[in-house]
């Protein structure tokens, strides 16, 4: 089975996401609310969320690099190293947001 690179990208960018936000979460149970206690909205979040730890992200920058080394040696065709890295940039950028989108540079 051929890849295009941008199919490839994105196997390796999904192959980068925690492994946790794969499955469905259960809701918690409702609690009975307190009466005179102030009600909080339940679409705010109670904390920010953490840093994670460089090394963490290094790590998950090691594997991205694994996994491009893997399909440069390995894949049926050789694939363009440069539109590889666009396209998982681009992937990345889409993922923020429907409107972030990579523009890459014009050539001369």
């Amino acid at each position: 089975m051929r890849l295009s690179p941008l199919r490839a990208s994105a196997l390796a960018l999904a192959l980068l996401l925690p492994v946790g936000h794969a499955f469905a979460q259960q809701a918690p149970a409702p609690v009975d609310p307190v009466p005179g206690a102030e009600q909080l909205d339940p679409n705010m979040e109670m904390d920010a969320p953490t840093p994670r730890d460089p090394l963490e992200i290094y790590a998950d920058l090691n594997l991205f690099g694994e996994i491009f080394d893997r399909i440069r040696a390995e894949y049926v065709d050789p694939p363009d190293e440069q539109e590889l890295v666009r396209a998982a940039i681009q992937g990345m950028l889409t993922s923020l947001d429907p409107h972030s989108g990579y523009l890459p540079p014009a050539r001369l």
